[in-house]
């Protein structure tokens, strides 16, 4: 027969396999008392009972690790604590629509195991941390509206397993990094709205994936170059209010089915069929 100490040790066994990891524990609580508004969420309010259980918190099946943090649209203000860097297993981050303020923490670059990072739409005010090019397991990255600034980081080049990318409606600056054309995965790349300059790189054709490039409402100069009608699956192609002065025919060899936008840029004509009809400018003789 199974006695009662047999009973009670198993119950405190599984209890234990079940809790939440102090370090995590402790960032919650560190989330919890540096964030406004989060105390008005169920669980949050009390900072008592399982923090697997408060509103937004997901971990792993084991429950010693929290794996995802969902606290979008909740209204929350502060700064983004930078302990949230030590959540070792993390895999989705999910803060935006809120009214956060302050800098990206570079330590979020510490978070290994991050697939997904939403920070869109908040008063964020800093500048890209170069620490993201340690996230090779990151495939989704989202910081648009907010008040970004300075250029991408060249270390970004090495986020090997991005596949959207999305910083437009910033006041971000400078050339495109070349680094950014390892970033072969990439199938969506969105960065305009900004204040970046100089030549569209080249080697911009490396991203095979690409089916959509947003590169309008910058300052950008000088010749579209050729070698982008080798992005095979680009079906949307946003170039308009730049100061560029060449569009190659090469880029018929596109899909581009839902256009190619080259209008208000320094140009009398395209060579590009496609992109002439859809920005209403004659073909190039």
């Amino acid at each position: 027969m199974v006695n009662i100490a047999t009973i009670t040790c198993l119950v405190g066994c599984i209890a234990a396999v079940l809790s939440l990891n102090p370090n995590d524990q402790a960032v919650l609580h560190e989330i919890r008392s540096s964030m406004g508004n989060i105390q008005k969420l169920p669980g949050w309010s009390t900072g008592s009972g399982n923090p697997c259980s408060w509103y937004g918190v997901t971990c792993s099946t084991d429950g010693q690790f929290v794996v995802q943090l969902a606290l979008n649209r909740t209204g929350l203000t502060g700064s983004i604590p930078p302990k949230i860097g030590q959540l070792s297993m993390l895999q989705m981050l999910l803060l935006q629509e809120n009214e956060l303020t302050g800098p990206i923490p570079p330590e979020l670059g510490y978070c290994f195991q991050l697939v997904e990072l939403h920070l869109w739409e908040n008063n964020l005010n800093s500048t890209l941390p170069s620490e993201f090019g340690y996230l090779t397991e990151l495939q989704v990255l989202d910081l648009d509206t907010n008040y970004l600034y300075g250029q991408i980081p060249r270390e970004w080049g090495a986020m090997a397993s991005l596949t959207y990318l999305d910083l437009d409606t910033c006041a971000l600056s400078g050339p495109i990094p070349e680094s950014l054309s390892l970033l072969t995965l990439l199938q969506r790349l969105f960065l305009e709205f900004n204040n970046f300059s100089g030549p569209i790189p080249s080697g911009l054709s490396a991203l095979t994936n690409l089916q959509v490039l947003h590169l309008h409402a910058n300052q950008f100069t000088g010749p579209v170059p050729d070698e982008l009608g080798e992005l095979w699956q680009l079906n949307e192609l946003l170039l308009n209010n730049n100061t560029l002065t060449y569009v190659p025919a090469s880029l018929d060899q596109l899909p581009l089915s839902v256009g190619c936008d080259v209008a208000f840029n320094n140009l009398t004509c395209s060579y590009s069929k496609k992109c002439a009809q859809y920005s209403g400018l004659p073909v190039c003789q």
